[in-house]
Order: structure tokens, then sequence, then C-alpha cells
């Protein structure tokens, strides 16, 4: 038992105070098991042989390395860029012409977007809640019908 003795219980023996907290101690992540996690999710492994790879359970895998699990790829992408402009810095002719090749590549990709017929996302319009829906229909019933101005009490119309 660890903790300090605080008294004595009624046959003499010491009473000690349980630690901090009792169970499993939290997980915490370390720059090493992150990186292993942005690795394992940039080649889209599923969360359980992430989870088995750094010995913790799926869910303290989704709660600790929230960012790692959803931007991975996208980190590890980053550094890779950033190390390969470096290259390109320090003179690396190789380095330049990886990178002039990704520029090209996103060039492409973006002229692709326009040149392909394919416009540009259009922004959601709202939509319209079930009630005020059902307002709506209700001023057009019997409209066109042999209903006609029955729907409306004493046929009088609402509009």
């Amino acid at each position: 038992m660890s903790g300090s003795v605080v008294d004595r219980d009624i046959f003499g023996n010491p009473i000690e105070q349980a630690g901090e907290r009792r169970g499993r101690p939290k997980h915490k992540p370390t720059e090493q098991s992150r990186m292993v996690v942005q690795v394992m999710s940039a080649v889209n492994k599923r969360n359980g042989e992430i989870a088995e790879a750094i010995g913790i359970s799926e869910p303290t895998l989704r709660k600790a390395y929230k960012s790692e699990l959803h931007n991975g790829r996208a980190q590890i992408r980053a550094e890779v860029l950033f190390r390969m402009m470096e290259q390109v810095r320090a003179g690396n002719v190789s380095a330049m012409n990886l990178i002039l090749r990704q520029f090209d590549q996103a060039d492409v990709t973006e002229a692709a977007r326009y040149f392909d017929g394919a416009e540009p996302p259009q922004p959601r319009q709202t939509q319209i809640g079930k009630k005020e829906a059902a307002a709506e229909a209700a001023t057009t019933a019997g409209v066109g019908t042999d209903w006609g101005d029955d729907l409306h009490p004493g046929g009088l119309k609402l509009n």
C-alpha cells in the first residue's frame, strides 16, 4: 500500500490513506505513440488495429488521439512537404524536381475542376421545416380539384 499513516484503527494497526485515485491510470499519449497513430491513420488502418499497435482500447484511442485520427494523412503530407522544401532551400536538385511535380499535379487537379465541366459547389439552400411546409400546403389545398372552396370554412379564402 502506498499512502501516509493518518491514524490507527481499534487494534492499533496503522490506517493508510488511499492513493490519489482508484482504478487504472489515465492514458498519456507520447510523441512516439502520436506518430504511430498518424502514420497508421494515413495509410487507412482500422481503429482496432491502431489501438492494438499502441496497446489501448478503441474508445481510449478515439478520445486521446482524435486529431491524429482525423488529420493524420494531412499532417504527414504537410510534414513531408515541409522537409522537401528544406531540401530545396539547401539546393537538393532531386527535391526541387519532386516539389515541382507536386505543384504541377496540384495545378492539373485545379484545372480539371473547371475544364471537365464540373461547376463549383453551390451554396446549400435552406430547407423549410415540416410545420412551415404543412402551412404552405394548406394555403393552396383544394386548388385545381373538385374540392375547390369546400376546404375553406364558409367559402371564405384565408389569404
